[in-house]
């Protein structure tokens, strides 16, 4: 049993071995068409690389300092320490501040990129080489008109001499001859065309191509082109990349951004440092004019009662009242900040200006507001600047505004009484020290009110003068949080096309190609292929005759050593096995049919019959085919009377419808199809047939009937019960798959007796049934001929 396994295994081991075989020489039988595929593939492969824009990718690396909180003031701090800040989200800010649309329009309005110039036939005509750096003329409005930066424009300049060019309009069209430096008229304005420095004498005599891309398309295209990345998870390292035709222009223009931004950021910086010390300043002179008329008060008081020095010893009461003076000044000065901040919401009516910060409230919720406040007035500023007062976003930002600057009114109106009930509570307590202190004088109580007036504005002006002097170092030592790692950079490489990969690319899409087209002209042919679609069907293949293009009739006695002749005597071989021909059983009779016409039943008929005759058979070859008889025509024999005339008039002798054929000194009796009845099948069902057949049989070893089409007639079926086997023949290419249904059908009930099918014209591939190793046959073919074959 093990045994058997294994040979089982082993036998479908080597059928599916046979069938990659197959399959690889299926494709191997095409194999020039895979050589001009291949050849064509690369030949566009070489075009495309030949005249595609060669695209370059240029890089920048920026490092973003994310210690702005830790090494910011105090306020700031205390909101990082309650968590009410995000440090990680720095980086992504400083990345969606890169991919700003208002960033990039700047960029392409300071590089004037809506505006490109191509020189043009630097190759061929088909090629342009785009101008940055070095062209050598530039084109400008005359006037500022907003007209160009909707224009899209496209002419051609061509230079005549130093000081003469020629225009071009799309067509072609030529516009005259024109001076450099003067002023021509478009559909959008007035324009200037002059040299520059690049210009020489090179020059004169190219055409250089100007196009006007509308501004907005202009900003959009070179973002798409335009890209930011993190270098990695763990640095705060930010990837600027760029792609273009041009690797100067790519690096300019990465530069160029990296520089607005830079500027940008610490304009906005600084503009906030500016607004808190012109506050500062506003408030120290209010400040300054009341500790004036303080001290005149004191003055004035000292004189009146002739006081030097107020100052008083009190023990341990004033030392206690000083500790609640002291709080009083604190809460009192907060308060002149709060009621400070109030006059200016109350005065500062738009939404232009920002409001003053860190003056050293201790209210975060307040200093987080009056940020946020800050934030949207510059991102208001900043988007009326570029888009004017109109815009419908900022009418969102004024909203936002009013709304934060009456949550911030409220908060500071909140605080000013939760500051006026702190100190009344505190005055409440001094006034209890202050009534123990009954032995003090009453003008140096009067003074001291003075004093404390005194000290609280001191205190004031001091602490503001600080905070300015703050502010001014701030400005003074502005700097982005952002540092240039590496500068905008250019490999020599483009990054497309790349010629090998194009070339690898192509040169399998050239082989898939061909694949493509015989695997979908093999999926769409339903035709029989070869003899594992008729095994599908159940159905036994007896033997196969491979392709073949003469037109001898007995091409087995004529080319002895060919395949053909091969496989005639493999199938009269399978036959000796199905009908052995022995004297005493008498003579054989064999039919040949097949589904359609054009299947080869004659030529079969001829050549088995011929195949038989070679080892001394006597065989007789009967044209059983009433409707269409080719067996005549086939073999060339003259007109007498066959089996029609035979079947129809029982006067006739059937020894007289014989005909012997020789071919290469072997004989074969005919008896031909005769004249066409009118009524073949019933012709057919007489008794006559019979009798004929059973005399035949004594006479003949072989007696092969060339029958009709079983697909188109019924005359095969009729005459079943007289043969002994049935060759039934499918050519290859012809018979349509679905028609060996009607075959399987017939074999299965039993109306072809002995059923064993021939397949005609199987492609003789190495490798497959028929190769053939004749050296006789070989040697008259070439090496490409037989490559080709196989």
């Amino acid at each position: 049993m093990e045994k058997r396994n294994q040979e089982t295994g082993s036998m479908k081991e080597m059928e599916h071995k046979l069938d990659i075989r197959e399959l690889v020489d299926k494709y191997l039988r095409h194999f020039w068409w895979f050589i001009v595929s291949v050849i064509l593939s690369l030949f566009f492969a070489y075009l495309y690389i030949h005249y595609k824009f060669p695209v370059y990718e240029s890089t920048a690396t920026v490092l973003i300092e994310r210690n702005d909180l830790s090494s910011g003031s105090a306020e700031l701090s205390m909101l990082k320490d309650v968590g009410l800040t995000n440090e990680g989200s720095v980086l992504e800010d400083e990345i969606e501040l890169f991919k700003s649309r208002t960033l990039m329009e700047k960029v392409v309005s300071d590089l004037r990129l809506n505006w490109r110039y191509e020189n043009l036939g630097t190759k061929t005509g088909f090629v342009r080489s785009e101008l940055f750096d070095d062209n050598p003329i530039d084109v400008a409005p005359v006037h500022s008109d907003s007209a160009f930066l909707e224009g899209n424009l496209i002419f051609e300049v061509e230079i005549s001499s130093k000081s003469t060019f020629q225009i071009k309009d799309a067509l072609g069209v030529k516009n005259g001859i024109h001076w450099f430096g003067g002023v021509l008229s478009t559909k959008f304005g007035e324009i200037s065309i002059k040299k520059t420095d690049r210009f020489d004498k090179l020059w004169i005599g190219k055409t250089i191509r100007v196009t006007l891309t509308p501004f907005n398309r202009a900003v959009s295209r070179v973002q798409q082109s335009f890209s930011v990345s993190l270098a990695s998870k763990e640095a705060n390292l930010i990837v600027l990349r760029i792609r273009g035709n041009e690797r100067y222009k790519n690096n300019v223009i990465l530069n160029r951004l990296i520089a607005e931004h830079e500027e940008n950021t610490i304009l906005k910086k600084n503009e906030i440092v500016r607004n808190t010390t012109d506050f500062i300043n506003d408030r120290m002179k209010y400040i300054a004019s009341e500790l004036t008329d303080v001290e005149m008060e004191g003055e004035k008081y000292k004189s009146q009662y002739h006081l030097i020095d107020v100052t008083s010893d009190a023990a341990s009461y004033l030392e206690k009242e000083s500790d609640i003076e002291k709080q009083v000044i604190d809460k009192t000065i907060e308060k002149n900040i709060v009621d400070f901040m109030i006059d200016f919401l109350d005065k500062e009516d738009g939404f232009d200006h920002l409001l003053p910060t860190n003056l050293g409230l201790e209210d975060v919720s307040i200093i987080e507001m009056t940020n946020q406040y800050n934030k949207l007035v510059l991102e208001r500023n900043q988007l009326a600047s570029v888009s004017g007062a109109k815009n419908p976003g900022i009418a969102r930002l004024e909203s936002q505004l009013s709304n934060m600057r009456s949550s911030l009114e409220l908060s500071l109106r909140n605080l000013n009484r939760s500051l006026d009930f702190k100190l009344n509570k505190l005055k409440s307590e001094e006034g209890l020290y202050q009534s123990k202190i009954q032995d003090i004088p009453k003008y140096e109580r009067e003074y001291r009110d003075i004093l404390r007036q005194q000290q609280i504005k001191e205190t004031l002006y001091l602490f503001l003068l600080q905070k300015r002097e703050e502010n001014e170092i701030s400005l003074a030592a502005t700097v982005d949080n952002m540092q240039v790692v590496d500068k905008a950079f250019s490999s020599e490489e483009p990054i497309s096309p790349k010629p090998k990969v194009i070339f690898l690319a192509s040169f399998f899409i050239g082989l898939l190609f061909p694949i493509l087209i015989i695997y979908l002209i093999d999926l769409l042919n339903r035709k029989v292929k070869n003899r594992l679609d008729i095994e599908k069907f159940g159905l036994n293949v007896l033997a196969e005759l491979p392709e073949f293009k003469d037109k001898e009739e007995a091409i087995v006695l004529n080319k002895p050593h060919s395949a053909i002749a091969e496989s005639f005597r493999a199938l009269r071989a399978g036959l000796s096995f199905i009908l052995p021909l022995e004297k005493a059983s008498g003579g054989k009779v064999i039919s040949i049919t097949s589904t359609l016409g054009s299947e080869g039943k004659t030529f079969t008929s001829i050549n088995l019959a011929y195949i038989y005759a070679a080892i001394g058979k006597k065989v007789l070859l009967l044209g059983m085919d009433l409707r269409k008889p080719r067996l005549g025509d086939y073999l060339n024999l003259e007109s007498k009377v066959g089996l029609s005339n035979y079947l129809s008039n029982s006067e006739i002798d059937w020894k007289s419808m014989i005909s012997v054929v020789e071919r290469n000194g072997h004989e074969v009796s005919v008896i031909n199809s005769g004249s066409i009845p009118p009524n073949p099948s019933e012709l057919l069902m007489s008794g006559r047939l019979k009798e004929l057949l059973e005399m035949l049989r004594l006479e003949y070893d072989v007696i092969i009937l060339d029958n009709a089409p079983i697909g188109l007639v019924a005359d095969a079926m009729i005459t079943n019960d007289l043969c002994d086997v049935t060759l039934f023949l499918v050519r290859v290419n012809l018979l349509d798959r679905r028609m060996l249904n009607l075959v399987t059908q017939l074999n299965k009930d039993g109306k072809l007796k002995r059923l064993y099918i021939v397949l005609n014209s199987a492609k003789q591939i190495k490798g497959g049934y028929y190769y053939t190793y004749y050296e006789e046959e070989t040697s008259k073919k070439s090496f490409f001929q037989r490559l080709r074959r196989k």
